[in-house]
């Protein structure tokens, strides 16, 4: 049974027999309808169909062209989602909007669609593409459980799966703007990918109570093994809340991989995990900003190589919170009033509070073994040295705490402007001019070549003034090493220093700190094409007779200091292999001596320390 009517100056298609194949030929004629519903629940449509499967078209066989000027193109539904309708919309047919809605609907993909509000395109097992409205239809009918975004949209839909679908939402470089909750994963037994596109979530009266940039879980029933990920995915929202993974589910997962998280609000967070058995995973430089970044009261969080920032007014708590937790403000903040197993491991990543605290913990038994917090490496705002391994080097560089090996604190040292802490792991560092370093470990520290002990502060030497006030400026001499063939690089250049980092080399940080031209003294460097090693030397004549030899003249490499009081950097000799190392500390130096290098004497100079 059919039913065709013209319902307010829409075309409405009702037809109760199941598999119907059903063409509307419009012959020339115009849909218009701008029909204002007087509460609002209806777009002004040109069609709505109602089948249960089969196959509709549209079409136009009059040499002219039939239009619809209409708010909505129409709405295609199948009222059994088993039996997708086939729809086809002809040629020779245009429209004031590109507005269509298929609900259990399949339409071959063609240029007509672009230029919708959304859309998503599924490849078929023929190489053509299908056209859905909805991601979950696209990835239940494609070739390769993937929906690709056609168009921007804008509206009030959400990302979503039934149980057992696995698949991918490949945004196309598109934007996803919704004033819902944007990603919403409520069954069990899914996996599901967003990658490579904007999702925006803005809404003028966001709840603070339930509306969240993304739901993973259920609250009222319990569901488990769900899975989201997010790759090269921008998301930014105005809502109070982020990432909920509901704390009464298990196995639940949620990683960003290249990835940020932004919320504009101060009081606002950024993902809230109290769920068992479950994780977030930050990778590959993602980035969570917002009021509170991560709270933890369950589960497993990693973040690597990635930024956790808050930018929210400090809370303190003095007691857990039953449910839910407290917007801290802290970047990384653990509750552990559920008595949850937790871990937390942080590793070569920045942690920055504007207000609070990069870490924190509260309400965590001090005898608790289900509670682990590790900050491994990376840039911290305020002290973790709580959550330091004991094997790990740590400084405070001005306002920041840099955790990681010896190597990786160092290049930071660089940096420096005020004030350098040695807190815990160095031996030896080098440390730009003008800074104040103080040893707070339990041993000596040989500071540019100047030995520190516990307690003692020294200050390496600011930028002097010379003859008529004018500024001597000192710039960083950088050190590599090679571990092929044991080669140690100098170089004034910071890109070349980055360069061979990024090749094998190991970065080792400010060696020495050069003079400028005018206050200086040239010091060259030359190359060996044979040996593949580096020569530095103050005497010109040196330098030509060794370029006269097949060696090739780099030029001068930096100035060093012409002052007899700046600090001496010594150089020792390889026999076995030709090679020279140049050192300011003087324990590096005789150790190489105990090894059978050669002592050479004072290389050169360079800035001084002053205790």
């Amino acid at each position: 049974m059919m039913t065709t009517q013209k319902r307010m100056g829409y075309i409405y298609i009702y037809i109760e027999t199941e598999d119907a194949n059903v063409t509307l030929d419009l012959n020339g004629h115009n849909v218009t309808n701008h029909f204002k519903n007087p509460i609002g629940i209806f777009a002004a449509r040109g069609i709505t169909l109602s089948m249960k499967g089969g196959t509709f078209e549209v079409i136009n066989t009059a040499k002219t062209t039939s239009h619809f000027d209409v708010e909505q193109l129409g709405r295609v539904k199948s009222r059994v989602n088993t039996k997708p309708i086939q729809f086809t919309f002809g040629e020779n047919i245009t429209s004031s909007t590109k507005d269509l809605d298929l609900k259990y609907a399949i339409s071959k993909y063609s240029d007509f669609y672009l230029g919708m509000n959304g859309g998503f395109k599924a490849l078929q097992n023929d190489g053509t593409y299908n056209f859905y409205t909805s991601a979950s239809d696209a990835i239940n009918n494609s070739k390769d459980n993937t929906a690709i975004l056609i168009n921007d949209y804008t509206g009030d839909d959400s990302f979503s799966a039934s149980s057992g679908v696995k698949g991918i939402v490949d945004l196309n470089g598109k934007t996803f703007t919704t004033l819902s909750t944007a990603l919403n994963f409520l069954y069990s037994n899914v996996d599901m990918t967003i990658q490579n596109g904007k999702i925006q979530a803005f809404n003028d009266n966001p709840s603070k109570d339930n509306l969240n940039v993304g739901f993973i879980g259920d609250s009222d029933q319990e569901v488990s093994n769900i899975k989201l990920a997010l790759k090269d995915v921008d998301i930014e929202s105005n809502y109070y809340r982020g990432f909920d993974l509901h704390g009464t589910d298990k196995d639940l997962h949620l990683t960003l991989d290249h990835s940020t998280l932004t919320m504009t609000r101060e009081d606002s967070y950024g993902i809230y995990m109290p769920a068992q058995e479950s994780s977030v995973t930050l990778k590959n430089n993602s980035t969570i900003k917002a009021g509170t970044g991560i709270a933890v009261k369950g589960g497993t969080l990693n973040v690597e190589n990635s930024h956790v920032l808050s930018h929210g007014q400090e809370f303190v708590p003095s007691t857990g919170a039953q449910s839910g937790f407290d917007e801290t403000g802290d970047a990384i903040y653990v509750d552990g009033s559920y008595k949850f197993p937790i871990s937390v491991n942080v590793k070569n990543s920045e942690v920055k509070s504007e207000h609070a605290k990069a870490m924190r913990d509260l309400f965590v038994a001090e005898d608790s073994k289900d509670t682990t917090i590790v900050a491994e490496s990376g840039k911290f705002s305020s002290d973790v040295m709580k959550y330091v391994p004991d094997d790990k080097a740590a400084l405070k560089v001005d306002s920041n705490y840099i955790i990681g090996t010896a190597q990786e604190v160092q290049k930071e040292v660089a940096n420096a402007n005020e004030s350098v802490e040695i807190l815990q792991g160095i031996n030896s560092i080098q440390v730009p001019g003008g800074v104040k370093v103080e040893n707070k470990t339990e041993d000596k520290v040989t500071v540019n070549g100047t030995e520190v002990g516990k307690g003692e502060t020294i200050t390496t030497p600011a930028p002097s003034t010379g003859g008529g006030g004018s500024t001597v400026k000192l710039n960083p001499v950088y050190r590599a090493y090679n571990p092929n063939n044991g080669e140690h690089l100098y170089t004034l250049d910071e890109k070349e220093y980055k360069h061979v980092a990024s090749v094998g080399w190991d970065a080792e940080g400010v060696a020495f700190m050069a003079e400028e031209e005018k206050n200086g003294q040239a010091l060259y460097r030359i190359y060996n094409p044979n040996s593949g090693l580096h020569h530095y030397t103050l005497d010109e004549k040196e330098k030509n007779t060794l370029v006269s030899l097949g060696w090739h003249d780099e030029k001068v490499a930096w100035y060093t200091s012409k002052k007899p009081q700046s600090a001496p950097v010594y150089r020792v000799y390889n026999p076995n292999d030709g090679n020279h190392h140049y050192t300011m500390s003087k324990q590096e130096k005789d150790a190489l001596v105990t090894l059978g290098w050669q002592f050479e004497g004072i290389a050169f100079r360079t800035a001084p320390i002053e205790k």
